[in-house]
């Protein structure tokens, strides 16, 4: 299992998982008995949430299956670790610093299928254009500030879905932007398009009660 929140309720605390290859990883300060033993994502069939909230549909169905990927969170490394300062689901690493060597910030990625994903809020101007996490041929970035391209592009497909975390996109990337994960959907924005709210809750879906209508501009 891995979590980011302070607080669960009873059963997210028990699914609020992922499982990499039966390890474990926490970034909590405190934790039930029974959180502790199962705090890990399952990768394949397992479930990751991020939110304080969902409907009973959605942390159900919110899970990623991620093949070969990375993902980090550490705030010190050694000089080696900065260079590779990426997380390798599978012998890997994870990182969530601000600051890294010039040869961090470029290889500062994470690959999952080939693919690459960033934590920082600063990054060389190759790093930025590539800040991203291919999941299925798709995108993820997690900068403030984007070419114009890598705004259009800045998705996450899983599963054929989407999925974003900026604050502001361009219009076609507000529409698009919804992470389908196993047919189900999740959105992090504070703002959406009236067609995102309306995808980010399909046919059949509960309605999630994280959804806040606010529209910014770019």
């Amino acid at each position: 299992k891995e979590t980011t929140h302070e607080y669960y309720s009873e059963q997210d605390q028990n699914d609020n998982t992922c499982t990499i290859n039966e390890g474990k990883e926490t970034t909590h300060e405190s934790y039930s008995e029974q959180d502790q033993n199962d705090n890990t994502c399952t990768i394949n069939e397992g479930k990751e949430t991020t939110h304080e909230f969902y409907s009973e549909q959605d942390r159900n169905d919110n899970t990623c299956t991620i093949n070969e990927g990375k993902e980090t969170t550490h705030e010190s490394y050694s000089e080696q670790d900065q260079n590779d300062n990426t997380c390798t689901i599978n012998e890997g690493k994870e990182t969530t610093h601000e600051y890294y060597s010039e040869q961090d910030q470029n290889d500062n990625a994470c690959t999952i299928n080939e693919g690459k994903e960033t934590t920082h809020e600063s990054d060389t101007e190759q790093d930025q254009n590539d800040n991203t996490c291919t999941i299925n041929e798709g995108k993820e970035t997690t900068h403030e500030s984007y070419s114009e391209q890598d705004q259009n592009d800045n998705t996450c497909t899983i599963n054929e879905g989407k999925e974003t975390t900026h604050e502001s996109y361009s219009e076609q990337d507000q529409n698009d932007n919804t992470c389908t994960i196993n047919e189900g959907k999740e959105t992090p924005h504070d703002s959406d398009t009236e067609q995102d709210q309306n995808d980010c809750h399909a046919p059949g879906s509960k309605r999630d009660v994280m959804t806040r209508v606010k529209q910014e501009p770019l």
